[in-house]
């Protein structure tokens, strides 16, 4: 996209139809202070494909990013986008959204759409999805390439259908900055998934923080998560920081998220919803720009049924779900994970390398 002569990015803002017009107004007094900011009403398209009156709307304002405010109808909101992706191909699109299914948000992205956020709208949501589409670092996101090339996307390894089928998703779940919940049994390669997320998303040049939540001692999570303050217990001589903040602007995986316990639970719940937390022993709060994947090999619907995992966390965690299938359903790909794992171990022990048939 073309440099600005001007100081002030440009902002479209689609949704001005009678359900949406109080977030639209509010949509729009968040980004006018940084955005030139102008409306296009829905109601005013037809929703062709491809729309003219849209496209002299793209032409004449000639924005950096664009939002909609959705419509009701998911099916109206995916045909907005279709027609966007006609006259504004290599613009970001952000939509707006009272709530997120799954399934719902899959179907966004698949027809255009970077990122979301929802309803009530912040500054501190709204404000950095813009600036990371308009200025992205690392991959060219816009363009849906992924670096594939990074040693951690090479390791995840097959070529069986059902496995193909998953692989396909990491770059559309990478360019959005979503909460990822994977699911899977043991040894399916969940933070290998997690880790190509990472590795072709706008975060690739961050941290990368992977933690085994059935590790940490009970007692300690807390301490873990969030850091503490010299002095906030008896044995704390000196300042320590927390995997939160160690992983700021980059990713945070929780691996066995189901082992945290409840108490953590909550205040992992309300960093999910407000991007703020407090060290213990500390008076102030502090802020983080984290992305979370979190994982589990449990059935983690059934965890929520027993009371071993906060219903509002799950919900929050499960923004996008990757099912991960084991190994006994993807069998053709025995081979080429034996003849890695024999390389890789071959190279360890100084052996010679041998293949299996």
């Amino acid at each position: 996209m073309s440099q600005l002569s001007s100081p002030l990015e440009r902002a479209l803002l689609l949704g001005a139809k009678s359900s949406a017009i109080d977030s639209t107004t509010e949509l729009k007094a968040i980004l006018e202070d940084r955005f030139r900011v102008e409306i296009f009403p829905v109601e005013e398209t037809a929703l062709t494909n491809p729309n003219r009156e849209l496209e002299r709307a793209v032409q004449r304002l000639n924005p950096d990013v664009i939002f909609i405010v959705a419509p009701d109808s998911l099916r109206e909101t995916t045909k907005l986008l279709k027609c966007l992706r006609q006259a504004a191909s290599n613009i970001p699109i952000i939509v707006v959204l009272e709530t997120c299914e799954p399934d719902q948000l899959v179907e966004l992205l698949s027809a255009g759409a970077a990122d979301f956020v929802t309803i009530p709208l912040r500054a501190p949501d709204v404000l950095p999805r813009a600036w990371k589409w308009i200025r992205p670092v690392g991959n060219d996101l816009r363009s849906g390439q992924i670096n594939t090339a990074h040693p951690g996307f090479k390791k995840v390894i097959g070529r069986s259908p059902i496995f193909l089928d998953q692989l396909r998703r990491i770059p559309m779940i990478a360019k959005c900055d979503a909460n990822v919940l994977i699911a899977g049994e043991t040894g399916t390669g969940k933070e290998l998934y997690a880790r190509a997320i990472h590795y072709g998303s706008s975060r690739v040049g961050r941290p990368f923080m992977p933690v085994n939540c059935g590790a940490i001692p009970a007692e300690l999570v807390e301490n873990e998560l969030f850091g503490h303050e010299r002095g906030a217990y008896t044995s704390a001589t000196t300042l320590q920081t927390g995997l939160i903040e160690e992983a700021n602007g980059g990713t945070l995986f929780l691996d066995e998220i189901d082992c945290l316990p409840v108490f953590a639970q909550v205040k992992l719940l309300r960093f999910l919803q407000e991007k703020e937390y407090r060290p213990l022993g500390s008076t102030k709060i502090r802020r983080a720009d984290v992305r979370i994947i979190a994982a589990s090999n449990l059935n983690l619907e059934e965890a929520v049924a027993n009371g071993k995992v906060r219903q509002d966390l799950y919900y929050r965690l499960n923004i996008i779900s990757l099912i991960l299938p084991p190994l006994r359903e993807r069998r053709e790909d025995i081979p080429l994970l034996a003849n890695h794992f024999l390389n890789r171990y071959s190279t360890e022990l100084d052996k010679d390398r041998r293949r299996l048939l």
